[in-house]
């Protein structure tokens, strides 16, 4: 992406609050709305306000892969910053079982965080080798086919731990880390990735998952319903480059976790 200044456009900090928000509509809505619905033992699909939660929050994943390719970019140390994203996957499994599925244990789905962290091994992955390269220390044809088991290895991961977005969200990170100065060209294979490509591992996680093969019209039903991303990508083609006004950036780590607490302790109020 673009990672230039501008005057007008669209900081980091503006994206990582719609992002956030959006993800809070989401949960809110699955939790608080979803959770209301069910004990009235009204269809979550005839309700508007649920219906409309739920889309909403589809255009905060491809800002969050987003922000983790600029991340890549600009931070001191990677290091510190794969540590971080791993420290609060694990803060955040208990609340994220907790919201999903009230319950502490939820092994057939892990937070978005673990995601996050993949994403960024694959990035720092692919540079390290191709420094190696560019370096004369390895063989073009040996770091080519290393990146390829890196990748194939994460994705892998990804999918086994069943992670939120799984391995759709570790390509689309790696994607907006190639595409990073070139915006446009990463509309169209974001798009394609957040829906045909997510369906597709939808489709195959409840193989895997389940035992038994769903219906192929379950990949075009899951890819329409992420048709929102488009509003994700209008946003990120927008990027400025400056970093804007935030807050804390642990406050942002933290938000996860306290939100899914938050929402699952009100379930019930309303």
């Amino acid at each position: 992406m673009n990672t230039g200044t501008k005057t007008a456009g669209i900081s980091t900090a503006v994206l990582k609050h719609i992002a956030i928000l959006c993800m809070f509509i989401d949960h809110f809505g699955f939790r608080v709305i979803g959770g209301y619905l069910s004990k009235n033992g009204i269809p979550a699909e005839n309700s508007y306000p649920y219906m409309i939660s739920r889309e909403i929050g589809r255009i905060a994943f491809p800002i969050f892969c987003f922000l983790i390719a600029i991340g890549a970019v600009h931070t001191r140390s990677r290091l510190k910053y794969f540590i971080s994203l791993v420290v609060f996957a694990l803060i955040s499994e208990i609340p994220f079982n907790l919201m999903d599925s009230l319950s502490i244990k939820h092994p057939s789905y892990q937070n978005v965080f673990f995601t996050l962290a993949l994403g960024l091994l694959l990035i720092c992955a692919f540079d390290k080798l191709t420094l190696l390269c560019s370096e004369g220390k390895l063989n073009a044809n040996i770091s080519s086919a290393l990146f390829v088991i890196s990748f194939i290895v994460l994705c892998a991961a990804a999918f086994l731990l069943k992670s939120d977005y799984g391995f759709t969200g570790v390509i689309l990170i790696f994607m907006f880390y190639i595409l990073r100065n070139d915006p446009y060209h990463a509309v169209l294979p974001g798009i394609l990735i957040m829906t045909l490509l997510n369906g597709a591992e939808c489709w195959l996680q409840t193989i895997y998952g389940y035992g038994y093969i769903p219906p192929l019209s379950d990949i075009t039903d899951k890819a329409l319903s992420e048709l929102p991303v488009v509003v994700s990508f209008l946003l990120i083609t927008n990027y400025n480059g400056q970093k804007g006004r935030q807050l804390h950036k642990y406050f942002y780590y933290a938000f996860y976790p306290i939100h899914l607490l938050f929402l699952w302790m009100i379930r019930d109020i309303l």
